[in-house]
């Protein structure tokens, strides 16, 4: 009777590890964050400049396993570089239509329990000429994911904004 609980108390166990190794070991390393979108000022576009526009976002990050903040900059985790970016759109005002996604690859380093402050090109010159915008104002939701990696590992971290644009002639 001993011997059969023992066996099954083993394979218990060893499902139990199969299951346990089966998450990324870099999933959830850290909290990247936009604290800060074009300076807390609502982001506008004029259509009728044909030109791109960069809006500037505040950028921090920390460790997720550390809600102190005490631990040095580089031991366990090092630094952050925002590499690529998705922009997807959805519409709010009357209207049909949507900008179509883009993808952009940059290179913002933000610095652990540091505040960044860089440029995103939200809208390029090409897409105020989209016929999604005819007739502004219109009034549209950009949703930007963001990818970055842990300065010194493979360590993957991605995140999330959201705000409205309003583009004016």
């Amino acid at each position: 009777m001993f011997k059969r609980h023992l066996v099954l108390a083993a394979l218990a166990v060893t499902a139990l590890m199969a299951v346990a190794c089966s998450d990324s070991p870099s999933t959830g390393r850290a909290i990247a964050d936009v604290s800060m979108i074009n300076g807390g000022e609502p982001v506008s576009s004029s259509v009728s400049i044909a030109a791109d526009d960069n809006i500037p976002m505040e950028f921090r990050w920390r460790p997720y396993n550390n809600t102190l903040m005490d631990t040095p900059e580089t031991t366990p985790h090092g630094d952050i570089v925002i590499e690529h970016y998705r922009i997807t759109w959805t519409r709010d005002s009357a209207g049909s239509g949507v900008l179509p996604s883009r993808e952009e690859n940059t290179s913002i380093f933000v610095p652990v329990y540091t505040l960044v402050t860089a440029g995103v090109r939200v809208v390029t010159a090409s897409e105020k000429t989209d016929p999604s915008l005819a007739g502004p104002p219109v009034t549209m939701t950009a949703h930007i994911d963001f990818n970055a990696r842990e300065m010194g590992t493979d360590s993957e971290i991605k995140f999330s904004t959201s705000f409205t644009v309003i583009f004016t002639n």
